[in-house]
C-alpha cells in the first residue's frame, strides 16, 4: 500500500469526506518524454558523411562531405531556429572520399576532426571563438590504412578525445600539454565497422559502436572508454550489445549518434539490402533511471527519415536536435503537460492481474478540448496520471495513483453538452501492443527469471522494481524465448508462470510482489473504514493437485481438505528447466499457491483508500458474512469518481482473492 499522511488517511476515513481527485497530462510514454520532432530545414545536399555540434554560446555547427567534389563543406548557424538559413557553406577544401567527420565543442573551443585526401591523414582543424573562425590544419596521425569512421567529445575537465577506426581497429589519442598522444588501439574487437559516436557522460567516454562480429552478424554496442567515473581511467569496458542481426539476414547497423539532453538517447540506421531494401533511422532511449554502464535501451523505435548516413544528435538546455546534409530537426527536451482536473466529470479506473483501463469523461462545454484548441498533451499515447485524495484538515491531499496511456479519444454530445472521453490502458496495455520483431532466446543457466523480466518490459521502455521477490525469482535460469509477432504481454505472463510472483504497475514503473500467507495486512476494513456493501462467495479452484514433470524429477502438491471433499482437480505442468526434487518440488508448491490466491473469495465496495495497491493484504470485518478482521488479497480494484450537481460520489470496488 502506498504510504498516506495522517490527515489524508483520517479523511478517507471520515464519513463525510469530500473527494479531490486530479487529472494530468503529460507527453510521456513509460515515463519517458515522446521527442516531437519538427523540421526546420530542408535543403537538396547530398546525403553523406557529415557531423554536428553546439557551440558553448548556442550555435549550430555542421560539417559534411561534398561527395561530387570530396570537399568538406562547414557551416555555422549562430541562434538556430525556424527563421533562420541553414543552406549557406564553408568551403574548407579536398578530404577523403570514404571517410567522415567529428566536431567537439566546450564552452569557446570548438574542434573539427577529419580526414585527408590520401584517406589516412588524421588531421584537425581548431576555433576558439565558438566556430566562427578556425587555424590552419593540424596533422595528428597517419595510421597507414584507410581511416573510416571518427568520434570526439571534451571530458569535464577540458580533455579532448578522439577516437578513430583503421579498417578493423578502434584507436584514441588525447590532446595534452598542447600536442595529441601517440594513437592508441583499443581492447575490443570488431570485425568491421559501421560508425562509431561518442559523448563524455558520467565522467567518462561513452561510446556507441555499429559494426560486423567475427561471424559477420550486425550488432550495436555500447562500450566505455574510462576517465575514473564508472571506468578506470585509460581502461575499456567490454562491448555491450544494443541491437542485433543475424549473419546472412541481409541487415546492416550504421552511423550512430548519441547524446543525453534528459535522458540517454541514442539513433542509428539499419540498412536491410534484401528484397524490399530499405534504409530506415532508428531512435532508442534508456530508461529514466539507468546510467550509461547499465546498458538499459529500449527496443529502437523507426523515425521517418530514410538515408545511408543517419542524423547527428546533439542538445542544449531547451531542445534536442538532429541534421543530415539536407535536414535540421530539433525537439521540445520538457514534455507538454495539461490538468484537465477542473474539467472531469467522470473517472473509471479498473486494475487486476491481467491488466488495467481507465475511461474518463471531461466537460468540453467551453470548447477547451476541441480538435484546433486542446492542449498539445492531449493526443494518443500520451501519459494519463491519476491522483487519488480528499479535501483534508491540512488542504486538498492526494496520492499519485495508476497512470495509464491514451489508446482512443472521442469528442461527442449528449444532451447538449459537449464532453470529451479519454480510453486508456495501463502498462499492460502497453506490453500488449508491443510485438517482437525477431525472435529472442535466452540459453537455460544465463539469466534468471527476473533478469529475463527486466530484459522484456525494457523492449518496451518500462522499468521494472522489486517489492518482494521468491526465490525461485531469483535463482531459476529458464531457456526462455520470444517469438516474432509475440505480443510483449504473452511473453510475461508466460514467463511468470514459471515463478509464484506477480507484476503490478506503480506509475510507469513494473512492481514484482510475492504474496505470502505470512504477509502481514496491510489495512483493515470495516472497523474506522466504512464497508458499503460486500459479497462472500467461496468457490473451489481450478486445482487442488498440482504435478510438475522436469527433467528427469516428478514434484506434486495438494490441497488435502478439498481432495478429500470433492475429489482431485489436477493440474499438470512440464517444465525441462527444472532438474532436481527440490526444484519441481518447490515448482509445484508455487503453482497450486498461485492459483489458490487467484481464486475469487468475494468482494467489498469501500469509500476510495487512496493508497490501495493489487496483490495488497487487507483485513476485513462483516459480522453478517461472518467477517472478523479476515484476511484477503486485494486482486482486481474498480475506482470511480462521478461529479453531478448533487456532488461526487466516490467508490472503489475491491475483488477478493485467498489470502
Amino acid at each position: 500500500m502506498r504510504t498516506l499522511s495522517s490527515t489524508l488517511l483520517a479523511a478517507q476515513k471520515a464519513a463525510s469526506a469530500e473527494p479531490w481527485v486530479t487529472v494530468e497530462l503529460a507527453d510521456r510514454l513509460g515515463g519517458v518524454a515522446r521527442l516531437a520532432w519538427s523540421r526546420l530545414y530542408t535543403g537538396a545536399e547530398a546525403d553523406s558523411y557529415h557531423g554536428g555540434a553546439l557551440a558553448g554560446d548556442g550555435a549550430l555547427l555542421r560539417a559534411r562531405l561534398d561527395p561530387s567534389t570530396f570537399n568538406l563543406l562547414y557551416q555555422r548557424v549562430p541562434s538556430p531556429g525556424p527563421s533562420s538559413s541553414f543552406s549557406s557553406w564553408q568551403d574548407f577544401g579536398t578530404v577523403s572520399a570514404v571517410s567522415g567527420m567529428a566536431l567537439a565543442t566546450q564552452g569557446s573551443a570548438v574542434l573539427l576532426f577529419y580526414v585527408g585526401g590520401n584517406q589516412r591523414d588524421v588531421q584537425v582543424r581548431e576555433s576558439t571563438d565558438y566556430g566562427a573562425t578556425f587555424g590552419s590544419p593540424v596533422f595528428i596521425f597517419d595510421p597507414l590504412l584507410i581511416t573510416k569512421w571518427l568520434a570526439a567529445d571534451f571530458s569535464a575537465g577540458g580533455t579532448p578525445c578522439l577516437f578513430f577506426t583503421a579498417e578493423s581497429t578502434l584507436y584514441w589519442t588525447k590532446k595534452s600539454g598542447g600536442s595529441w598522444t601517440t594513437p592508441t588501439a583499443w581492447t575490443n574487437s570488431v570485425n568491421v565497422f559501421h560508425g562509431i559516436a561518442c559523448r563524455y557522460i558520467g565522467g567518462d567516454w561513452c561510446l556507441v559502436v555499429c559494426g560486423e562480429d567475427a561471424g559477420g552478424a550486425a550488432r550495436a554496442w555500447t562500450c566505455i572508454f574510462g576517465d575514473g567515473g564508472a571506468q578506470a581511467a585509460g581502461t575499456w569496458s567490454p562491448l555491450r550489445e544494443i541491437i542485433a542481426a543475424s549473419a546472412n539476414s541481409s541487415v546492416l547497423y550504421r552511423t550512430p549518434g548519441l547524446a543525453k539532453p534528459d535522458i540517454l538517447r541514442a539513433l542509428l540506421v539499419e540498412k536491410y539490402t534484401g528484397p524490399g531494401a530499405y534504409k530506415r533511422s532508428l531512435a532508442s532511449h534508456g530508461l529514466p533511471s539507468s546510467s550509461f554502464q547499465s546498458n538499459q535501451w529500449r527496443e529502437p523505435l523507426p523515425l521517418e527519415i530514410s538515408l545511408e548516413h543517419g542524423p547527428a544528435l546533439m542538445a542544449d538546455a531547451t531542445y534536442g536536435w538532429m541534421t543530415v546534409p539536407a535536414g535540421v530537426w530539433r525537439a521540445p527536451l520538457s514534455p507538454t503537460t495539461a490538468d484537465l482536473s477542473a474539467d472531469v466529470l467522470e473517472v473509471e479506473a479498473r486494475e487486476g492481474h491481467d491488466g488495467g483501463r481507465a475511461r474518463v469523461a471531461v466537460d468540453n462545454s467551453r470548447g477547451v478540448y476541441d480538435v484546433a484548441t486542446a492542449p498539445a498533451a492531449l493526443r494518443l499515447g500520451a501519459e494519463v496520471s491519476l491522483s487519488l485524495g480528499y479535501r483534508t484538515s491540512a488542504g486538498a491531499e492526494a496520492s499519485q495513483g495508476p497512470r495509464f496511456w491514451i489508446e482512443g479519444l472521442e469528442r461527442r454530445v449528449e444532451r447538449g453538452r459537449s464532453i470529451l472521453v479519454i480510453e486508456a490502458v495501463n502498462g499492460w496495455g502497453l506490453l500488449e501492443g508491443w510485438r517482437a520483431r525477431r525472435q529472442r532466446t535466452w540459453t537455460a543457466g544465463t539469466k534468471t527469471v527476473y533478469q529475463v523480466l527486466e530484459a522484456l518490459l525494457l523492449s518496451a521502455g518500462l522499468e521494472v522494481a522489486m517489492v518482494s521477490g521468491s526465490s525461485a525469482l531469483q535463482t531459476l535460469k529458464p531457456a526462455f524465448t520470444v517469438l516474432p509477432g509475440e505480443p510483449l504481454a504473452e511473453a510475461v505472463h508466460r514467463l511468470l508462470a514459471q515463478v509464484p510472483d506477480a507484476l503490478r504497475f506503480e506509475g510507469a514503473k513494473g512492481e514484482v510482489v510475492y504474496p505470502q500467507a505470512s504477509d502481514p495486512s496491510v489495512y483493515s476494513y470495516g472497523t474506522d473504514h466504512l464497508v458499503l456493501g460486500a459479497s462472500d462467495e467461496p468457490h473451489l479452484g481450478v486445482a487442488n493437485q498440482v504435478q510438475v514433470y522436469g527433467e528427469g524429477a516428478l514434484g506434486e502438491a495438494f490441497r488435502w481438505d478439498q481432495v478429500t471433499a470433492i475429489g482431485n482437480r489436477l493440474v499438470q505442468v512440464v517444465d525441462k528447466n527444472l532438474t532436481t526434487a527440490s526444484e519441481v518440488s518447490d515448482r509445484a508448491s508455487a503453482e497450486l499457491r498461485r492459483l489458490a490466491v487467484l481464486i475469487r473469495q468475494g468482494e467489498a465496495t469501500v469509500p476510495v483508500n487512496c493508497g490501495q495497491q493489487l496483490y495488497d493484504l487487507v483485513s476485513l470485518t462483516s459480522p453478517s458474512l461472518g467477517w472478523n478482521g479476515t484476511l484477503f488479497r486485494v486482486m482486481e480494484m474498480e475506482t470511480t469518481f462521478h461529479r453531478s450537481q448533487r456532488g461526487a460520489a466516490y467508490r472503489q470496488r475491491l475483488v477478493l482473492g485467498g489470502a
